[in-house]
């Protein structure tokens, strides 16, 4: 399906760019790896079955252990409403679907740039910058 084709470009063109990407089908798997893999920043669609992505902002950002996590939003709902909503629950920025995949990647760079935990391989600091190879665990909930 065309979800799963998204997801699919998203991932591997983040893994061809170094990074590991961890993917959840659905909000509460979302939360569940991301209060056991405290990723570095995740990618979170909206309309996810189960819990929706406004939710899981919700409940991340109450978790002491994922409060800090960036999140970057990857949605189809793209009204000024939907997006204000989700700045206002926590998220760090937004994309509209369909996005420019590139845009995205670049995104993804800057909010990892900004992170307070940067990213690091057995306790070694890894570059975020475009030129240079990073590793850190994400997910993309049904992009």
């Amino acid at each position: 399906t065309a979800v799963k084709d998204v997801g699919a470009a998203v991932d591997f063109n983040l893994k061809r760019r170094g990074f590991d990407v961890l993917s959840a089908q659905d909000g509460l798997a979302a939360l569940t790896m991301a209060a056991t893999s405290t990723p570095h920043l995740m990618l979170l669609d909206i309309m996810m079955p189960g819990i929706d992505g406004f939710q899981v902002l919700e409940k991340l950002r109450t978790d002491p252990k994922t409060s800090s996590i960036p999140v970057l939003v990857v949605s189809a709902k793209g009204t000024e409403n939907d997006i204000l909503h989700a700045m206002k629950l926590g998220a760090k920025d937004y994309i509209v679907k369909p996005f420019n995949l590139e845009q995205l990647i670049q995104k993804v760079f800057r909010l990892l740039e900004g992170s307070e935990k940067p990213p690091e391989k057995n306790g070694t600091p890894i570059p975020t910058a475009p030129v240079g190879r990073a590793q850190w665990p994400t997910w993309s909930g049904r992009t």
